[in-house]
């Protein structure tokens, strides 16, 4: 299979003003098929406002989540060492998932050649940092006890959210 041939996905990159002097960045955000976005935000406030108020240990006074869809759809998304995407009929199985995974870094390579990244690249909309996914000797699956699982990870968590999941 060829790229175009995985299904794709309207992500979003999440950031919350809650007052200090940066932004707080959250993993990219894909909607579920079916759903739209006025029904995902309510869940994805209320997740990230409890996630970071759990990282702080406070209430926070002030929280304003501010939503920028990436100009491409894509078929995974990034979150911190890991990229994931929906179990579906087009990637069933761990084989699709790691042909489709391996199609989409080299989709991103060629969008954004890693010796042209920079700090002003990374910063421009819809700039995908793959986080060492181009090297696939990094793929692995959940770690139990100091190991790892094969990618893409098989974990229960993954299956009962309907995720193919791939860290690195």
């Amino acid at each position: 299979m060829t790229a175009d041939r995985w299904p794709r996905y309207a992500i979003y990159k999440l950031m919350a003003d809650v007052g200090d002097e940066h932004p707080t960045y959250f993993h990219d955000k894909m909607l579920r098929p079916g759903q739209t976005l006025a029904d995902a935000l309510p869940e994805w406030e209320e997740s990230g406002r409890a996630a970071l108020e759990r990282k702080r240990g406070v209430v926070l006074p002030k929280f304003e989540l501010t939503v920028e869809e990436y100009p491409k759809p894509r078929t995974w998304a990034c979150s911190w060492f890991a990229h994931w995407t929906f179990r579906c009929d087009e990637i069933p199985d761990a084989g699709a998932a790691l042909a489709s995974f391996q199609d989409y870094v080299w989709e991103v390579e060629r969008e954004f050649p890693p010796e042209l990244a920079s700090v002003e690249a990374v910063r421009k909309p819809g700039y995908v940092c793959l986080m060492g996914a181009e090297d696939r000797w990094r793929w692995r699956g959940a770690e139990d006890d100091g190991g790892s699982r094969e990618a893409p990870c098989d974990c229960e968590h993954c299956e009962e959210a309907g995720l193919w999941q791939i860290n690195h």
